[in-house]
Protein backbone atom coordinates (compact mmCIF):
# COMPACT_ATOMS: atom_id res chain seq x y z
CA UNK A 1 0.00 0.00 0.00
CA UNK A 2 1.16 3.68 -0.84
CA UNK A 3 2.72 5.70 1.81
CA UNK A 4 -0.23 8.50 1.26
CA UNK A 5 -2.82 5.90 2.56
CA UNK A 6 -1.15 5.16 5.58
CA UNK A 7 -1.71 7.09 8.96
CA UNK A 8 2.66 8.03 9.22
CA UNK A 9 3.80 10.94 7.33
CA UNK A 10 5.09 9.74 3.37
CA UNK A 11 8.23 9.21 2.53
CA UNK A 12 10.08 12.17 0.21
CA UNK A 13 9.95 11.87 -3.63
CA UNK A 14 12.29 12.89 -6.39
CA UNK A 15 11.21 13.66 -9.69
CA UNK A 16 13.89 14.14 -13.38
CA UNK A 17 12.49 16.68 -15.66
CA UNK A 18 13.90 15.88 -19.03
CA UNK A 19 14.30 18.74 -21.27
CA UNK A 20 15.74 18.42 -24.63
CA UNK A 21 16.59 20.63 -26.87
CA UNK A 22 17.23 19.47 -30.46
CA UNK A 23 15.07 19.63 -33.19
CA UNK A 24 12.86 22.15 -30.67
CA UNK A 25 12.72 22.01 -26.86
CA UNK A 26 10.22 19.51 -25.43
CA UNK A 27 9.78 17.79 -21.92
CA UNK A 28 9.21 14.21 -20.91
CA UNK A 29 6.17 12.93 -18.95
CA UNK A 30 5.06 9.62 -18.49
CA UNK A 31 1.40 8.11 -18.36
CA UNK A 32 1.21 6.30 -14.99
CA UNK A 33 -0.73 2.71 -15.38
CA UNK A 34 -4.15 2.69 -13.85
CA UNK A 35 -4.11 1.14 -10.43
CA UNK A 36 -6.31 1.65 -7.80
CA UNK A 37 -3.25 1.32 -5.23
CA UNK A 38 -1.48 4.66 -7.03
CA UNK A 39 -2.80 8.12 -6.13
CA UNK A 40 -1.32 9.80 -9.20
CA UNK A 41 -3.19 6.43 -11.12
CA UNK A 42 -2.86 7.04 -15.24
CA UNK A 43 -2.14 10.18 -14.97
CA UNK A 44 0.99 12.24 -16.58
CA UNK A 45 4.06 13.23 -14.53
CA UNK A 46 7.56 13.47 -14.89
CA UNK A 47 9.87 10.23 -14.36
CA UNK A 48 10.35 9.17 -10.64
CA UNK A 49 9.75 7.93 -7.39
CA UNK A 50 9.50 7.82 -3.53
CA UNK A 51 13.18 7.89 -2.05
CA UNK A 52 14.79 4.70 -0.95
CA UNK A 53 17.40 4.39 2.08
CA UNK A 54 20.54 3.01 -0.69
CA UNK A 55 19.72 6.00 -2.83
CA UNK A 56 22.19 8.20 -0.52
CA UNK A 57 20.38 11.63 -1.90
CA UNK A 58 17.13 12.75 -3.89
CA UNK A 59 19.15 13.69 -6.86
CA UNK A 60 20.13 9.49 -7.16
CA UNK A 61 16.73 8.56 -6.44
CA UNK A 62 15.81 10.70 -9.49
CA UNK A 63 18.53 9.05 -11.88
CA UNK A 64 17.68 5.53 -10.50
CA UNK A 65 14.00 5.73 -10.89
CA UNK A 66 13.81 7.77 -14.73
CA UNK A 67 16.12 4.93 -15.73
CA UNK A 68 13.74 2.13 -13.87
CA UNK A 69 10.38 4.21 -15.56
CA UNK A 70 11.54 5.15 -19.10
CA UNK A 71 15.08 3.53 -19.70
CA UNK A 72 16.80 7.02 -19.98
CA UNK A 73 20.00 7.10 -17.88
CA UNK A 74 20.73 10.55 -16.75
CA UNK A 75 24.29 11.84 -15.65
CA UNK A 76 24.16 14.03 -12.98
CA UNK A 77 26.42 16.21 -15.73
CA UNK A 78 23.27 16.94 -17.34
CA UNK A 79 21.56 18.45 -14.21
CA UNK A 80 20.68 22.42 -14.84
CA UNK A 81 18.96 23.06 -12.02
CA UNK A 82 18.10 21.78 -8.60
CA UNK A 83 14.40 23.29 -7.87
CA UNK A 84 13.20 23.69 -4.40
CA UNK A 85 11.33 20.90 -2.59
CA UNK A 86 7.38 21.05 -3.51
CA UNK A 87 4.94 19.14 -1.75
CA UNK A 88 2.77 17.35 -4.00
CA UNK A 89 -0.95 15.72 -3.26
CA UNK A 90 -1.73 18.84 -1.14
CA UNK A 91 -5.39 17.98 -1.04
CA UNK A 92 -4.48 14.70 1.21
CA UNK A 93 -3.92 14.22 5.07
CA UNK A 94 0.18 13.54 3.93
CA UNK A 95 1.06 16.07 1.18
CA UNK A 96 4.88 13.91 -0.65
CA UNK A 97 7.78 16.08 -0.15
CA UNK A 98 8.84 16.14 -3.89
CA UNK A 99 12.59 17.19 -4.72
CA UNK A 100 12.50 18.26 -8.61
CA UNK A 101 15.82 18.00 -10.65
CA UNK A 102 16.05 19.59 -14.21
CA UNK A 103 18.10 18.04 -17.15
CA UNK A 104 18.54 19.08 -20.08
CA UNK A 105 19.69 16.77 -23.16
CA UNK A 106 20.79 17.94 -26.17
CA UNK A 107 18.51 15.09 -28.48
CA UNK A 108 15.62 12.73 -27.34
CA UNK A 109 16.75 9.65 -26.29
CA UNK A 110 15.23 6.62 -26.72
CA UNK A 111 12.84 4.85 -23.92
CA UNK A 112 11.80 1.79 -22.56
CA UNK A 113 8.66 2.08 -20.67
CA UNK A 114 7.92 -0.26 -17.67
CA UNK A 115 4.94 -1.52 -18.46
CA UNK A 116 3.90 -2.52 -15.07
CA UNK A 117 3.99 1.28 -13.69
CA UNK A 118 4.03 3.64 -17.18
CA UNK A 119 1.43 3.00 -19.75
CA UNK A 120 2.93 5.65 -22.19
CA UNK A 121 4.82 8.58 -22.69
CA UNK A 122 4.41 12.15 -24.12
CA UNK A 123 7.00 14.73 -25.21
CA UNK A 124 5.63 18.32 -24.80
CA UNK A 125 6.65 20.88 -27.07
CA UNK A 126 7.60 23.58 -24.65
CA UNK A 127 6.78 26.48 -26.82
CA UNK A 128 2.91 24.86 -27.15
CA UNK A 129 2.85 24.18 -23.54
CA UNK A 130 3.68 28.18 -23.01
CA UNK A 131 0.99 29.56 -25.42
CA UNK A 132 -2.37 30.61 -23.63
CA UNK A 133 -4.35 27.56 -25.92
CA UNK A 134 -5.57 25.18 -24.08
CA UNK A 135 -5.17 26.09 -20.71
CA UNK A 136 -8.31 26.12 -18.72
CA UNK A 137 -9.93 24.95 -15.09
CA UNK A 138 -10.68 21.84 -15.11
CA UNK A 139 -12.58 19.23 -12.58
CA UNK A 140 -10.15 16.49 -12.91
CA UNK A 141 -11.38 13.86 -10.23
CA UNK A 142 -15.20 14.62 -10.48
CA UNK A 143 -15.83 10.79 -8.81
CA UNK A 144 -13.05 11.28 -6.17
CA UNK A 145 -13.14 15.03 -5.60
CA UNK A 146 -16.51 16.45 -6.93
CA UNK A 147 -15.98 20.64 -7.41
CA UNK A 148 -12.72 21.03 -6.90
CA UNK A 149 -10.74 22.56 -10.21
CA UNK A 150 -7.49 22.56 -11.66
CA UNK A 151 -5.18 24.27 -13.89
CA UNK A 152 -4.61 22.14 -16.52
CA UNK A 153 -3.72 21.66 -20.38
CA UNK A 154 -4.66 19.30 -22.80
CA UNK A 155 -2.24 16.40 -24.04
CA UNK A 156 -3.32 13.87 -26.98
CA UNK A 157 -5.25 11.29 -24.90
CA UNK A 158 -5.42 13.39 -21.52
CA UNK A 159 -4.50 16.24 -19.59
CA UNK A 160 -1.02 17.95 -17.62
CA UNK A 161 -2.78 18.73 -14.77
CA UNK A 162 -1.92 19.26 -10.78
CA UNK A 163 1.44 19.29 -9.90
CA UNK A 164 2.93 18.62 -12.63
CA UNK A 165 1.17 21.27 -14.37
CA UNK A 166 2.65 23.64 -12.16
CA UNK A 167 6.08 22.17 -11.96
CA UNK A 168 6.29 22.59 -15.62
CA UNK A 169 4.99 25.87 -15.54
CA UNK A 170 7.48 27.13 -12.72
CA UNK A 171 10.19 25.57 -14.68
CA UNK A 172 9.52 26.97 -18.52
CA UNK A 173 6.95 29.80 -17.82
CA UNK A 174 5.42 31.42 -15.13
CA UNK A 175 2.88 32.08 -12.54
CA UNK A 176 1.49 34.84 -14.10
CA UNK A 177 -0.44 32.04 -16.77
CA UNK A 178 -2.35 30.85 -13.77
CA UNK A 179 -4.58 34.17 -13.51
CA UNK A 180 -7.80 34.45 -14.92
CA UNK A 181 -7.95 30.94 -16.35
CA UNK A 182 -11.15 30.23 -17.92
CA UNK A 183 -13.41 26.99 -16.45
CA UNK A 184 -13.72 24.60 -19.11
CA UNK A 185 -15.38 20.91 -19.31
CA UNK A 186 -13.65 17.54 -19.21
CA UNK A 187 -14.20 16.23 -22.88
CA UNK A 188 -11.08 13.92 -22.51
CA UNK A 189 -11.57 10.63 -20.38
CA UNK A 190 -9.73 9.04 -18.07
CA UNK A 191 -8.83 6.07 -15.97
CA UNK A 192 -9.90 7.10 -12.43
Amino acid sequence: MNDYRKNEVPRAAAVAIIEIVKPVREVLVLRRSASKNDHWSAQYAFPGGRCQTDDGSPLSTAIRETCEECGIELSPRALVETLPTTPAARSTKHPVPVHPFHFRLDHRPSLTLQQREIQGACWVKIADFLSPYGHAMREMMPGRLPGRYYPSWPLDDYYLWGFTYELTLRTFGNDSMLKNLPVAPLPLTSEE
